[in-house]
Order: structure tokens, then C-alpha cells, then sequence
């Protein structure tokens, strides 16, 4: 795969990550409890997920890809708990969990991880 294609999906990425927290305070605004809870948690469920899986071998292993894959884990971990809350009713948790330090330190730690990823390609 070319340092090209990778750094497409990588902003791709950054942008599709960007968004799920407008789309969760939306979904706890409008009080959607049919969230799919356990394909959110998951980070192989997404399309960077399943991309960063696509991977060849030498690209996945190198520290940057092993780096943003936990980094990708953990963010789904913290989105699904908030996903989880929605989908059970509880609206004030979910939108104060949005708003937290633990849904912001991992979505910084992510971006900024896929961001070095792909300066690193150039």
C-alpha cells in the first residue's frame, strides 16, 4: 500500500472519528436507545478499523500503526460506554460523558496519534 492511500485514509479517519460526538449528543438529545452499543465498542466494526486490519503485515506492526490501534481500542471503549448510556435511558450521563475529560483525552491521544502516523509518511 502507498504512503499516499495511507495518508487519505488516515485523514479519512480523523474525520470520522471527529464526528461521533456530535452524532452520540444528537442521538441522547433525540433520546435513540436502539444504538447498536456492541458494534460501537468494538474497533474492528468501523471502516479505519477494518482498514488498519487490511493492513500488510510491515505497515501494521510498525509502532505508529500498534500505537493508533490501542489508541482506536480505547476510543471505542470510551464511545461505546457513552453509547451504552444512551441507549439505557440516561441522557445526563451520556451528555456530561461527552463533555468529560476521558472522552477528550482519548479523542486528542487518537488524533494526534493518527497525525504523527501520517506526517511520518510524507
Amino acid at each position: 500500500m502507498n504512503n499516499q492511500v495511507m495518508r487519505a485514509e488516515l485523514n479519512d479517519a480523523l474525520g470520522r472519528h471527529a464526528a461521533w460526538k456530535l452524532r452520540l449528543r444528537e442521538a441522547a438529545i433525540n433520546g435513540e436507545t436502539d444504538l447498536p452499543v456492541d458494534m460501537i465498542k468494538r474497533d474492528d466494526c468501523c471502516k479505519f478499523g477494518k482498514w488498519l486490519r487490511s493492513l500488510p503485515a510491515e505497515a501494521r506492526n510498525s509502532d505508529a500503526a500498534k500505537e493508533v490501534h490501542e489508541l482506536h481500542a480505547n476510543f471505542h471503549i470510551i464511545v461505546g460506554g457513552v453509547a451504552a448510556q444512551i441507549a439505557g435511558g440516561q441522557t445526563d450521563g451520556a451528555l456530561a460523558a461527552l463533555d468529560g475529560q476521558d472522552y477528550k483525552d482519548s479523542t486528542d491521544r487518537l488524533a494526534h496519534a493518527v497525525t504523527r502516523w501520517r506526517m511520518s509518511l510524507s
